[in-house]
Parts: C-alpha cells; sequence; structure tokens
C-alpha cells in the first residue's frame, strides 16, 4: 500500500466509524450512520447482552477479549444487538470502529487484517451476518484456520462479531454425509464440526 493510500485510508477511518468491505475494490467503503435502537430497548436477552457489552468495553480498552459467535433463530435480534451495543460504546471511546464483511467475501479476511493492522491505535469490529456454510462452500476452511490455525495471528485490535441462525455453521447433512464417503470419517466430521 503507497503513501498516499494509506494516508487517505487513515483520514476515512479518523473521520468515520463505521465501514462495509467492498471485495471488488478491495477497500472500505464508509458507511454515515448505522441505524439501531438503544440497548436498554433490547429485552428478554439479558445475558447475552451483558456478555457482548462487556466484552466490546473490555476490546474498547485494549484488554483481552473473545471473537463471538451469536446464533438462534432469524428475528431474535443478534444483528440488532451488535450495531446497538457498537453505536452504544463507540460514543464513549473513540477509536472502535465496525467493518461489515459480507459472508461470500469471507476469503478477504486476511487481507483485512494486513491492511487494518498498520493502525494499532485503532480498534476494529470485523461484523460477519448469518454466516453458515452450505455443501458446495470449502470457505469454512478459511475461516476456521484464521481463527485458530493461521500463522497470521489475528491482530490484537481486531476482533470479529459473527451472526448465525445455526448452533452449528454446518447443515447437520453435510456433516453426516462425510461420514458415508470420507475415508477417514472422523477426521472430516471433526474438521467441520469443530468450526
Amino acid at each position: 500500500m503507497d503513501f498516499y493510500t494509506l494516508f487517505f485510508l487513515r483520514f476515512a477511518l479518523l473521520k468515520n466509524r463505521s465501514f462495509i468491505w467492498e471485495s471488488k475494490q478491495k477497500r472500505l467503503k464508509v458507511i454515515g450512520k448505522i441505524i439501531s435502537i438503544d440497548t436498554d430497548l433490547l429485552i428478554g436477552i439479558d445475558r447475552q447482552k451483558n456478555t457482548i457489552i462487556n466484552n466490546t468495553i473490555n476490546f474498547a480498552k485494549g484488554n483481552f477479549t473473545n471473537n463471538a459467535l451469536l446464533w438462534g433463530a432469524r428475528g431474535n435480534g443478534k444483528s440488532t444487538l451488535i450495531k446497538s451495543v457498537f453505536n452504544q460504546i463507540s460514543k464513549d471511546y473513540k477509536s472502535l470502529r465496525l467493518i461489515q464483511l459480507n459472508k461470500n467475501n469471507i476469503d478477504d479476511i486476511e487481507l483485512i487484517y494486513s491492511i487494518i493492522r498498520k493502525f494499532g491505535d485503532l480498534r476494529f469490529i470485523i461484523y460477519i451476518d448469518d454466516l453458515s456454510f452450505e455443501k458446495i462452500d470449502s470457505d469454512y476452511k478459511i475461516i476456521k484456520s484464521t481463527l485458530d490455525g493461521s500463522i497470521q495471528n489475528q491482530p490484537n485490535n481486531i476482533m470479529l462479531y459473527i451472526t448465525s441462525n445455526r448452533r452449528h455453521l454446518m447443515p447437520r447433512d453435510m456433516i453426516d454425509n462425510e461420514r458415508s464417503s470420507a475415508i477417514h470419517t472422523d477426521e472430516s466430521v471433526e474438521e467441520k464440526i469443530s468450526l
């Protein structure tokens, strides 16, 4: 990345809080304002809400945090929770940023890491909405490797928040199918379930 590109990216990152990753152009697109609701209006999910709030505050402070997968039925407020918590906490912690990464562009995550790690004074939540994998997808290997097997460690200034309608990101028949077609069935099934 040349000097001018870095200069303009830093300017955009300092002036804005939320972005969408544009995979074709390999760049961040500024999002003016995220529409969200007050976290007090999110009822019936107090334990989950408090966990995400505390994790996000710790991340914004530069403390150790965990990536999070929020799973549940469609319409339960997983995405709303992430956006609402981000809007609430980023008011007090000015270094906090949100980047939405489309699940179809998951293979760009290491490129995003390499760009964002240059801005260590800022804290980035990479948000992936509605992640799941179908039979023809091999992208699950990318996210699994990125989370716990890549030689390129996740930078300290990045945290992942992922939502899914599935507790296990793979359909059950995909896991079961591995048992019938793989030579080493346990290895194939364990790889998919471990994600």
